[in-house]
């Protein structure tokens, strides 16, 4: 435990120093570990099964708290995941999101739509599969890669009537195209009623403390 609290008070210092995202951590934890009850009393465990995710008694939301500032669950900074990622033993897999929303252009039709900025394992970490198509991989998960988007059930229907060509279609969000590589399933509502998820694509030095330094 003593060098648990060590870890604790490095996050804290790091985070000091770097920049808070606006994200939510969210990990799939191994069971059958010692340390997952260190680990779970940390980060509070608080998704209360959520649709179409399995085993999500194995899955759960990091924050960060400070009770001393009268903060009780902020977002993390990006250094602090990696640290978390990097706990192989517990962690078997590790994503990233953040809040966002999109003007689009469609045809003679414009609509708001919200999305979730994730990182590429956020399907994985849930266990959750696309109807059609795919997840997206490592490489369109970095800054300066072609736009990539995937569909919630609900706005496949709203924007391409089901229709099953739709993987490959072009959707133009602020202004910029991206194309559809996948659609999720009906059931899979997390983060809560978004339209479409698109990568994070941080820059590989937004992972480390020396960015901040």
């Amino acid at each position: 435990m003593q060098s648990f609290l060590v870890t604790l008070k490095q996050g804290m210092r790091r985070l000091a120093h770097a920049p808070t995202f606006t994200v939510v951590s969210i990990l799939t934890l191994a069971l059958g570990v010692g340390a997952n009850t260190a680990i779970f009393s940390v980060i509070q465990a608080v998704l209360l099964q959520p649709a179409g995710i399995s085993h999500s008694e194995t899955v759960a939301s990091f924050h960060t708290r400070y009770t001393q500032l009268n903060l009780a669950s902020i977002g993390v900074s990006v250094p602090d995941f990696a640290d978390a990622q990097s706990l192989k033993t517990i962690v078997s897999e590790a994503a990233l999101s953040d809040q966002g929303s999109f003007n689009a252009t469609f045809g003679d039709r414009a609509l708001h739509l919200r999305s979730a900025l994730v990182t590429w394992q956020w399907f994985q970490v849930f266990g959750a599969q696309p109807i059609l198509g795919r997840t997206f991989l490592p490489e369109e998960d970095q800054k300066g890669a072609a736009h990539v988007v995937i569909l919630s059930f609900s706005a496949w229907q709203r924007l391409f009537g089901g229709q099953r060509d739709a993987i490959g279609k072009t959707l133009i969000l602020d202004e910029q195209h991206y194309r559809v590589v996948g659609v999720m399933r009906s059931d899979f509502d997390w983060p809560r009623s978004v339209d479409l998820w698109v990568p994070l694509a941080l820059t590989p030095s937004a992972y480390t403390l020396k960015r901040a330094l």
